[in-house]
């Protein structure tokens, strides 16, 4: 069996705490156990999993937001990102739509480039918010990046152009897709 450092020990069975966590109780204790054994902020996937339970247990996004900051400086990932967006959306927070936009904004000025997760769920709330415009750019920035290619990716773009009524759009997006599935 390989060795492993105290840190890394830690840091799996953290994970797996902050999954089954059942309260805002233990989600805090679980992130003071963190910082004072050395894995926040630097631990993407332990900010991650914190992030999640306190948006979880908590309707306070100031707690979600403040982890999210103290992590970026270390942390500059998209999974970072989507994180902080898919934490927001499960709180409800009023006006997720224009806050998401912030972030992935905010993303893309601090040069983290977005990853095949990311341009799905801005292009729902695009179709969802009606924000045809913001979808027009959403799409012009995957392809620059070639993300193109991905099939979820595509369908989610089917769906924004079919919500709106651009099947000449939706046409365009399904002739050029290079894998096709039966969503």
């Amino acid at each position: 069996m390989p060795q492993r450092d105290l840190v890394s020990w830690y840091q799996k069975d953290l994970l797996c705490f902050c999954v089954n966590t059942k309260s805002l109780v233990q989600t805090q204790q679980l992130h003071a156990f963190a910082i004072i054994h050395g894995l926040l902020p630097t631990s993407t996937s332990i900010s991650a999993a914190l992030i999640l339970r306190y948006a979880a247990f908590s309707s306070n996004s100031r707690i979600v937001q403040m982890m999210f900051n103290q992590s970026l400086p270390f942390l500059r990932s998209a999974f970072l990102y989507n994180t902080l967006i898919r934490a927001r959306t499960m709180m409800g927070v009023a006006d997720v739509h224009i806050f998401t936009f912030d972030v992935y904004n905010g993303m893309l000025r601090s040069g983290v480039v977005p990853h095949d997760h990311t341009f799905p769920f801005v292009l729902k709330l695009c179709t969802d918010y009606t924000e045809i415009k913001k979808g027009l750019e959403v799409h012009g920035m995957l392809m620059k990046l070639g993300f193109d290619y991905d099939v979820f990716v595509n369908n989610t773009l089917l769906l924004f152009y079919g919500s709106f009524g651009d099947l000449a759009g939706a046409r365009t997006v399904f002739n050029e897709m290079p894998k096709r599935d039966l969503v």
